[in-house]
């Protein structure tokens, strides 16, 4: 029950009215023991909260190591997307990463496949051997006519010859002869 603030109230309740002498300082022997005592333990469990609070921060707040290679921090991250093409058309066969790995320059990425490159390239070798043949049967061919001329100079050497002896007549000379036609067509194949 609390006390009536107001003399006349008091009566009526029981309780005394303070006396002005009853505000007066309390002895200072009496109250530096007991303020002494209640301020140090407040500075001690003052003491004791902060040290608390440090250490749950520190707890809270402190991040755990990093791997090499990682940073922290704050702020904005900003990511460069980068775009990759293969120097040839193609279907990808194989991818040697995962999204959001770490590759490095010149690392391959993807293998493409190359059956279509395969065949192609099988065409143009085939294509290679076949100009070689046709090479081959032209100087095979150059090799012919060009002993079929020698074979015709020497019968017609021969023939000059004999019709100089007279063993032959001048028209089998004149069969004999490789025509000036025949003897330029056999020098342009060489």
């Amino acid at each position: 029950m609390s006390s009536p603030s107001h003399p006349a109230l008091a009566h009526q309740h029981g309780v005394t009215p303070a006396k002005p002498g009853d505000f007066r300082k309390p002895d200072s022997a009496a109250s530096s023991v007991s303020t002494g005592t209640s301020k140090r333990t407040t500075y001690i469990v003052l003491l004791a909260l902060l040290a608390a609070a440090a250490a749950a921060a520190w707890f809270i707040f402190s991040a755990p190591a990093l791997p090499p290679g990682f940073a922290a921090g704050n702020g904005r991250l900003e990511a460069n997307e980068i775009y990759i093409a293969a120097k040839y058309a193609g279907r990808v066969k194989t991818i040697l990463f995962n999204e959001g790995d770490t590759v490095q320059a010149d690392q391959v990425v993807a293998r493409m496949d190359t059956a279509a490159l395969d065949a192609q390239l099988r065409q143009e070798e085939a294509q290679i051997i076949e100009s070689e043949n046709s090479r081959k049967v032209a100087l095979a061919q150059i090799a012919v006519k060009q002993a079929d001329y020698n074979y015709a100079q020497s019968q017609y050497q021969r023939s000059n010859q004999l019709v100089t002896r007279g063993a032959v007549s001048g028209r089998t000379r004149s069969a004999s002869n490789p025509t000036p036609s025949a003897r330029s067509g056999a020098r342009r194949l060489a």
